[in-house]
């Protein structure tokens, strides 16, 4: 499998204000027909337990 990686010019990502130094940031998109309310219903079904504080 191949991997891409594409730059954004600085300043085009709203994402870039909230980035610090040293994280790690894992972005991706897909062609899909789902809407994207449900999708996102669909990325933050998480099990039971999985994240705890």
């Amino acid at each position: 499998m191949s991997g891409v990686r594409a730059d954004l010019p600085p300043g085009s990502s709203r994402i870039e204000t909230f980035v610090e130094a040293g994280d790690f940031i894992d972005c991706f998109s897909v062609h899909s027909d789902v809407d994207p309310r449900d999708a996102g219903r669909v990325i933050v079904d998480f099990p039971a337990g999985w994240a705890r504080s």
